[in-house]
């Protein structure tokens, strides 16, 4: 009985080898059919299939230009536009912030929205406009910069006492000077930053109190040489405002009215508060930067956040965000 035993036990394992067996053999030639399979299969279902086993679908699309295709590119769905234009820049040699990306007669210009979200299939064909390079103006050696606010330029005079009218901004950078005059309705200030010295003249204009002038030294960077900084990142590298961060509307977009908490929350300006007013003019092609130059008021964080340039970077509007506005003011 034993020896019986032990003959049923070798020949239950010789069976077990013969099955394991078996099914290597066959799981060798479903491998061998799966690779004929996707060796005959066309390289965009591949690609798809191997998105499907990842979890995160690839597409491959078809980039052309204006005279014809220049290109494939791949990319997940996952990604977003604005990766999806830093991977156009290299076949289609255009920078991303000169791309017009059109799917069919539909502009693709939401730059922080999933591709899986802008329904792009895979195989789509995407055509790239380059739009012209504008670039803001860069301040010379000596420049002098004047900004009116549009009040005064549609022709209201409801300013609160607190709101800057006028900007005059000088430069002198050979001499390291740099002076800022802000006028309000009853009274001015004036800043003059010297960076030779590293201090500051300032004259506090009050209709009531007078001129009171006080010098004080100043730390960090020369005056001057950080403002060309700021504003030669803008000349240079400023992106444009995408359809829905514009500010400047054409005249029925800019018919709205808009809650100034509402204006904070989203950033933009308070439209309906002054007709008129961030209104595109009809008479200019006109392209908006997005910028983030301070401008050179002590103890203020306002800063001008857009500008509007012509195509002969001619600069025709700006846009100044202040924290603390008057009430019946807006933030930008």
């Amino acid at each position: 009985q034993a020896s019986r035993g032990i003959r049923n036990r070798f020949i239950s394992m010789a069976s077990l080898q013969n099955v394991m067996s078996g099914m290597r053999w066959i799981f060798s030639g479903l491998q061998a059919l799966v690779g004929l399979a996707l060796n005959w299969m066309p390289r965009r279902s591949r690609a798809a299939l191997a998105g499907y086993w990842s979890g995160i679908p690839e597409i491959e699309l078809e980039i052309c230009s204006m005279s014809g295709q220049v290109g494939k590119v791949k990319i997940s769905t996952a990604a977003t536009m604005t990766e999806l234009q830093a991977k156009i820049a290299v076949v289609a040699e255009v920078a991303p912030r000169r791309q017009r990306l059109l799917l069919g007669t539909q502009t693709l210009d939401l730059k922080d929205v999933q591709l899986s979200a802008m329904e792009l299939k895979d195989g789509d064909s995407i055509t790239v406009v380059a739009i012209h390079e504008v670039l803001a103006p860069l301040p010379g050696p000596r420049f002098f910069l004047q900004f009116y606010s549009s009040r005064d330029r549609l022709g209201s005079r409801r300013y609160s006492s607190a709101f800057t009218i006028v900007y005059k901004i000088k430069g002198d950078f050979p001499e390291k000077t740099l002076q800022l005059e802000v006028w309000r309705k009853n009274d001015h200030d004036k800043f003059i930053l010297d960076g030779k010295t590293m201090s500051m003249k300032s004259f506090d204009c009050h209709w009531m109190q007078g001129i009171r002038e006080s010098t004080r030294a100043i730390s960090g960077a020369e005056p001057t040489a950080a403002f060309a900084s700021d504003w030669s990142a803008v000349a240079h590298s400023a992106p444009l405002a995408q359809k829905a961060e514009r500010f400047w509307l054409t005249a029925e977009e800019s018919d709205q009215v808009m809650s100034r908490e509402e204006a904070e929350k989203l950033c933009k300006p308070q439209y309906g508060l002054m007709p008129g007013w961030f209104c595109l003019p009809p008479e200019h092609e006109l392209q908006e930067l997005v910028t983030d130059v301070p401008l050179p008021e002590p103890h203020s964080a306002k800063r001008i956040v857009r500008m509007l340039v012509d195509s002969n970077s001619i600069l025709q509007r700006v846009a100044i965000k202040t924290s603390c506005p008057p009430p019946s003011h807006s933030v930008i």
